[in-house]
């Protein structure tokens, strides 16, 4: 008996081995042509731009600050998410920047929330079937394509691991004894406190925990009320913690009010239309969308928001009799409704009021309700019946490979800016945010005219749009359309006062115009919003050396070193060094300018100023040479070459 017991185990064993392998495979399988996927969209402003992913020198103000602080005053904001900033961090570091690291990581996390989907369900329903459908399901679910996709929303992906994985641990600590307790209720708490620490909207999860322990439990009619409590405080005191640091780092609970004022009455009609609307992407998710216009609802008279009211009541009638008939499903149900409440206030929402990514979590106890009914009806109506389980086994079939082709097309959608940005509009045009960045990538492939059309457009979309404004003074400045460039730039600046690239754009075209008063003002100003924008340091401190003030020259370079290494940071701190008679530094600071990238002629540049200083001609024409090969037009350079020349004709005379 006891052999025979072993044997049962490893088959056991065996069998949970394999699905779980099937689920992760199809998990990474369907996703695997995003490896090859660029930075699209906000990846650029978050991943590429972000100073605080370039040493761990910032990881205090990750901890402590708002999740787009390196903004500077530009970036305010009410998301506190250092876990992600964390997460940003080390993959830069380990992939040195590459976009295919970070794919790569948010690949393998939907892998683990697969995993931690099977493995839940397979706690609470007790059954593997249940538990190999519901993980499948996930899986394959289009509407999760967003938030594999995107870097930007491993948000969603770090949310769903960790409460996934602390809810697992809350089950499995009901269930053990003796010292495993312990260390399982610090795994617990911990991982919630990650999760916390990844989105916000992890607080209403004790919610959902403490009504599992009261009425969903197997053990709730027998665990004594004391002990139910204890089971559930450490959510609730690490909520409790997690509020008080918010406060102390952020100085409220949402310090940054909303975008645009909004009545009661519209947070609430809204809500119920964007209620309608998650519901019907649950089920039919296409067409699969990433930006939603801002649309809101002030009466009930709406179709979007009789719609909404309407799925509700439903659900609220399918709760009532989930729980009278099969009660397990009414948690399912409850999953859903507690997780996709806090994306329904308006008030706390960015631009775009609805996101598909948002889903991602909630969609677990979708995939819950959904599994049950499925194995249901193949258990009564295909089961005793080899034609009816060929029949249903081929719809089954059919059903993934329909899910499997559309998250491989989604997923080819997000591989680079213009892709997906012209997907995008054709199915959204009037998303003017989209377009403004579409027409940027207009500009820089030479497309001019197109770009100023979609500029033009987007700001007669949406009239307070500073970006377009901004991005379009830029252009026109390097057409030497200066006075419409400066009308743009200050029409974006008294849009929004702590947009910093306006102020920094306006500030070059004073310097073209000569006008350095203006240009130094501006300048300034750029770098007071954003101390870490090396851009604006080192465009300020070329002002400072082009005047002599090579002390505040050096001042800038320096603070822009701080932010992050560039090649035009360490050639100007280089100069300041020459200037300063310091050469020996001066060269330091040159080769680092050259390891950074060697083909940029400002390293060369560099180089050959420092060995000009020593009186150094050979290897300096041999540095300047090498900058007029990798740019034949460089004025400096061949003043440089000039200057060689003369000193070698003087010494020959």
């Amino acid at each position: 008996m006891e052999l025979r017991s072993v044997w049962e185990r490893i088959q056991k064993s065996a069998s949970s081995a394999n699905i779980l392998g099937f689920l992760l495979l199809l998990a990474f399988v369907v996703y695997a042509n995003g490896l090859r996927n660029d930075f699209v969209y906000d990846d650029h402003s978050q991943i590429e731009q972000n100073s605080y992913l370039q040493s761990f020198h910032f990881v205090r103000q990750i901890l402590t600050t708002n999740m787009f602080s390196f903004q500077g005053a530009e970036g305010q904001s009410n998301y506190y998410r250092p876990v992600v900033m964390l997460g940003y961090l080390l993959a830069n570091k380990a992939f040195a920047g590459e976009p295919f690291g970070f794919h790569l990581v948010n690949l393998l996390l939907n892998c683990a929330v697969v995993f931690l989907v099977f493995a839940v369900t397979r706690e609470i329903f007790r059954d593997q079937t249940i538990a190999l459908v519901s993980g499948a399901l996930f899986a394959l679910h289009p509407v999760h394509s967003e938030a594999v996709d995107w870097v930007a929303a491993v948000n969603e992906l770090e949310l769903a691991a960790f409460l996934l994985l602390s809810f697992l641990l809350y089950l499995r600590l009901r269930e053990s004894g003796g010292g495993r307790r312990g260390w399982l209720y610090v795994a617990m708490v911990g991982s919630y406190g990650l999760a916390l620490f990844s989105k916000e909207q992890a607080i209403l999860f004790p919610i959902l925990v403490t009504a599992y322990e009261h009425f969903w439990s197997r053990q709730a009619g027998s665990t004594r009320f004391g002990e139910k409590v204890r089971h559930y405080t450490g959510f609730w005191v690490a909520a409790g913690v997690y509020l008080a640091i918010r406060v102390r780092f952020l100085g409220a609970i949402a310090p940054v009010p909303p975008l645009r004022p909004v009545t009661t009455k519209e947070v609430v009609f809204t809500a119920f239309a964007l209620f309608g609307q998650y519901m019907r992407k649950l089920v039919w998710p296409f067409p699969l969308i990433a930006y939603y216009p801002t649309h809101k609802s002030a009466s009930w008279h709406e179709p979007r928001v009789l719609l909404g009211i309407g799925v509700a009541l439903a659900l609220i009638v399918l709760l009532i009799v989930l729980w009278r008939k099969r009660r397990i499903y009414a948690f399912a149900l409850l999953w859903i409704l507690v997780l996709i409440s806090p994306v329904l206030n308006v008030r706390v929402l960015p631009a775009s009021y609805m996101g598909e990514r948002y889903l991602y979590l909630p969609s677990v106890g979708f995939c819950w309700l959904l599994s049950g009914p499925m194995l249901a009806i193949w258990t009564k109506w295909a089961k005793p019946s080899a034609y009816r389980r060929a029949v249903l086994g081929a719809a089954a079939a059919l059903l993934a490979v329909v899910c499997s082709v559309a998250i491989w097309g989604r997923t080819g959608v997000w591989h680079d800016d213009k892709t997906f940005l012209s997907t995008m509009l054709r199915d959204q045009p009037g998303a003017y945010y989209l377009r403004t960045n579409y027409a940027g990538w207009e500009w820089a492939e030479g497309d001019k005219t197109a770009a100023l059309r979609d500029w033009k457009q987007a700001i007669k979309e949406r009239p307070d749009n500073f970006l377009a404004y901004s991005e379009m003074g830029r252009a026109m400045a390097t057409e030497g359309k200066f006075e419409e460039a400066l009308a743009d730039l200050s029409k974006s600046i008294e849009i929004k006062p702590t947009h910093t690239a306006a102020y920094m754009y306006r500030g070059q075209v004073y310097l073209a115009m000569n006008k350095r008063a203006q240009a130094e003002a501006d300048l300034k100003k750029a770098t007071e919003l954003a101390p870490l924008n090396t851009s604006a340091q080192n465009i300020l401190g070329n002002l400072y050396l082009s005047e002599g003030r090579v002390g505040e020259a050096r001042e800038r370079f320096e603070a822009s070193l701080e932010s992050r290494d560039t090649v035009g940071a360490w050639s100007g701190l280089a100069e300041c060094m020459v200037r300063g008679r310091d050469a020996g530094d001066a060269e330091r600071a040159c080769r680092r300018a050259q390891q950074l990238y060697e083909r940029d002629p400002r390293g060369h540049a560099c180089m050959g100023m420092v060995y000009l200083s020593r009186g150094q001609l050979a290897e300096a024409e041999m540095e300047y040479r090498i900058v007029l090969a990798l740019n034949p037009t460089d004025p400096a350079a061949r003043q440089a070459l000039a200057q060689i020349e003369s000193q070698r004709t003087g010494e020959k005379r």
